[in-house]
């Protein structure tokens, strides 16, 4: 400290042991006296932390008046808040001291700069080239306001450009893994999702399926804003990773007519129930496919159930809750195969209801339904809210040797 020379530099030292010496202090102060002096030392902080290095020395003129006067006070108290206020002054004087010298090194900077283009606007003299006019200032050039942050994107969650992009390959694949995109809250009517792919039947039991998309263009279709509420609400739950959109409509014959349009004839004009379907996929590990596939390599995926919602909100009678039944054709009775070698049998399921809809119909495999009450391969039938719900799987086959 004796060989400092420089005034500034001295008083930065000085300051800096202070500070130092504080510390040592807080570090060393233990047992219930030091945690009693920390607890006053916290509250002293608090009323010297905010105030100028200009406030400071005027309290500090303050405290050493009442500590040299004859009042009856807590000295012990006084001479805690003088010795915290030398080291909050200090720390404001350092502050002062970084500040002088960013100051001074700024300076530094700007004359190198206006030397720099003082030589280099000579040297372009001396080339025979004159330079440009200066630009007059206009504020439309100023960049500033557009940096500025507006309040409602304040909220928002900071994110660097690789997790930007993580984030939306991810919607990316979400999307085209549901392969159905809501529409807009004003918008038409949303396209159906594609069909999911189920295991090829012979051809004389294959029926010209309906287009699920060309559905939602026929003046018949349920189009209401309840029903189109209910319908988005139930997309926007999304797909499992083990679940495709199931769309496999099947044409419901004009001869067997649901039961109220004999009833009440033209009165109500027929619609097709809204439905959003899923269809669940997996890998069978049966004997045969533990022999020659593994978890590396995967056999097929075959489908292991379905989870129907079928929207009926407008219904006359919603305390009819609407029906299904299985139609197998050819006369062929549950239990019986009659698909060729390395197929399945399929089925019909049709929903019928009450007026104003009329009914619609799918085919799916042609399984055993596991009927326990499992909470993720459980069967499930309810109707609630207008929408009919049907979730169920088939029994697994336990190969034993």
């Amino acid at each position: 400290m004796n060989l400092e020379t420089n005034r500034k530099n001295r008083d930065y030292w000085q300051t800096m042991q202070i500070i130092c010496k504080d510390r040592q202090k807080k570090l060393r102060a233990s047992g219930p006296e030091g945690r009693a002096m920390s607890s006053v030392a916290s509250d002293i902080d608090k009323l010297l932390s905010p105030k100028s290095y200009e406030q400071l020395e005027a309290l500090e003129g303050q405290i050493r008046t009442k500590l040299d006067s004859d009042e009856p006070i807590d000295t012990d108290y006084w001479q805690q808040l003088l010795d915290s206020l030398l080291v909050w002054k200090a720390k404001a004087k350092l502050k002062k001291v970084c500040q002088d010298v960013l100051e001074s090194r700024l300076k530094n900077l700007r004359q190198e700069n206006e030397q720099k283009a003082a030589s280099a606007q000579q040297q372009l003299r001396n080339a025979g080239i004159e330079p440009a006019a200066p630009v007059q200032y206009s504020k439309e050039l100023d960049p500033d306001p557009l940096l500025e942050i507006p309040t409602k994107d304040k909220t928002l969650e900071v994110q660097d450009e690789s997790t930007f992009l993580q984030n939306v390959a991810a919607s990316r694949r979400k999307v085209v893994h549901m392969g159905y995109v809501p529409a807009p809250k004003t918008g038409a009517a949303a396209a159906s999702a594609s069909s999911a792919s189920i295991q090829p039947r012979p051809a004389a039991q294959q029926s010209k399926p309906v287009d699920p998309t060309s559905r939602f263009d026929h003046s018949t279709d349920d189009l209401s804003s309840t029903t189109k509420a209910l319908f988005d609400r139930e997309v926007a739950k999304g797909v499992s990773e083990n679940e495709e959109i199931f769309a496999g409509e099947e044409e419901t014959s004009s001869e067997s007519q649901p039961l109220w349009m004999q009833q009440y004839g033209g009165k109500y004009r027929p619609r097709k129930p809204k439905y959003f379907n899923r269809v669940q996929m997996g890998y069978e590990w049966n004997k045969y496919n533990q022999t020659h596939y593994d978890h590396d390599n995967p056999p097929p995926k075959v489908v292991q159930g379905y989870k129907f919602h079928i929207f009926y909100p407008d219904l006359i009678d919603p305390t009819k809750a609407p029906t299904y039944k299985i139609i197998r054709e050819g006369g062929r009775k549950k239990g019986q195969t009659m698909a060729p070698a390395g197929e399945e049998d399929t089925c019909i399921i049709r929903f019928m209801s009450g007026p104003p809809y009329e009914d619609i119909a799918f085919r799916i495999v042609d399984r055993d339904w596991d009927y326990s009450a499992k909470h993720d391969r459980g069967f499930k039938s309810t109707f609630e809210k207008g929408v009919l719900t049907l979730h169920f799987t088939f029994k697994r086959v336990v190969y034993r040797k």
